[in-house]
């Protein structure tokens, strides 16, 4: 009897048994996320207080230990508010999160991982003394960790809180009023923001 036959089934199901756990484990996550935000500055001429903030997060686990997601997070600022002035700002975070699954079992899944981007705060100070609004608009890169621990409700359903910690770097300052506007790109190191944000979020696997 030919051994070919057997040689060929064998590489076959050896193959079949490689490629399993990556089949299984490529798959697309969307994760929502609400909670606060508290975002701290060196500078301490502005106070801003801890308030909402939401954001979503989509992405692929590309191994089992692996996954890879775009996220962006939208916080509207609490400033607070100096006599005869009226502030407002919005802070939005984007960026590539590279989450490792430390843990992943049948209960519980722990996640952690860098996350690289951007930034933008928008700020808005209404005041007489101004005459027109001044807005100021603040940009740059956004480094964090992220880390996070979920509970499996179901097969696509699992719920828990994400933490994230970073480090808001400006690279460019635009001031405006009226019809004018200034952009400033020499800025100080000492002015940066740290900003720290508690999720309860839910990941759908799909």
């Amino acid at each position: 009897m030919s051994t070919r036959p057997r040689s060929t089934a064998a590489l076959f199901a050896l193959a079949a048994a490689l490629c399993a756990p990556g089949v299984a484990s490529a798959q697309l996550e969307l994760v929502p996320m609400l909670g606060l935000a508290d975002l701290g500055a060196e500078d301490d001429d502005v106070e801003y207080d801890a308030s909402l903030a939401g954001g979503f997060s989509f992405g692929g686990r590309l191994a089992r230990i692996f996954s890879l997601h775009g996220q962006v997070n939208l916080h509207p600022v609490d400033i607070e508010d100096e006599p005869g002035i009226d502030a407002s700002a919005l802070l939005v975070t984007f960026g590539v999160a590279g989450l490792f699954n430390v843990l992943d079992n049948q209960t519980v899944r722990l996640m952690f991982g860098p996350v690289i981007g951007g930034f933008n705060l928008s700020q808005t100070f209404e005041s007489e003394l101004f005459g027109d609004d001044l807005n100021v608009s603040i940009s740059g890169p956004h480094l964090a960790l992220q880390g996070g621990v979920y509970f499996h409700i179901s097969d696509a359903v699992s719920l828990g809180p994400t933490f994230q910690f970073g480090r808001l770097i400006p690279s460019e300052v635009c001031v405006s009023s009226g019809n004018t506007e200034t952009c400033d790109d020499d800025i100080d190191d000492d002015d940066g923001l740290s900003l720290l944000l508690v999720y309860a979020s839910a990941i759908f696997s799909f």
